[in-house]
């Protein structure tokens, strides 16, 4: 009996593996059904020669968490089309805005341009690698952004990048 339980935890494992590669390798939900499938009913196969009449008879459970597997692959290439087909949009376009910067906190700069003084907030994925020293009252930096500033706010668009300048024309 514990011989029958490791052979069907050794399918079931490579049955989520082998899902879970369809699903991340292939976004065409019948294709990786299919794939899966096929690997399911050959792997299950592959131990048939030295079977005893019980341990066939302990396959169905195997082959029923088989389908369930290949269903839980369908459904997770399906996600994964429409995740696909999300990510389609367009790339938001990035602007760059040069000033000097005027005031700085943990989170937040304004930047001083020839138009005015512009906040920005500075987010988690916003790329400081050129300021190594961080952000300094007086530095000239050109601002990489995605989005559309209003005004005076900047803390609605995405910072991306600082970078110092060293003339701002």
């Amino acid at each position: 009996m514990n011989k029958i339980l490791r052979k069907m935890t050794a399918v079931l494992l490579l049955c989520a593996m082998l899902a879970t590669l369809a699903a991340c390798g292939n976004t065409d939900s019948t294709s990786s059904t299919t794939s899966s499938g096929t690997s399911v009913s050959s792997t299950a196969s592959s131990g048939t020669e030295s079977e005893t009449k019980e341990e066939s008879e302990a396959q169905t459970p195997s082959e029923t968490a088989s389908e369930a597997v290949s269903e839980a692959a369908s459904e997770a290439a399906s996600e994964a089309a429409s995740q696909a087909a999300e990510s389609a949009e367009p790339t938001p376009m990035e602007h760059v805005m040069k000033g000097t910067i005027e005031d700085a906190t943990m989170n937040t700069f304004v930047l001083k341009t020839n138009d005015g003084s512009i906040t920005f907030t500075i987010g988690e994925d916003t790329n400081l690698d050129n300021m190594p020293n961080g952000l300094k009252i007086g530095d000239k930096v050109s601002v990489m952004y995605t989005g559309n500033v209003e005004g005076t706010d900047g803390s609605k668009v995405n910072v991306t990048r600082v970078n110092p300048v060293k003339n701002l024309d």
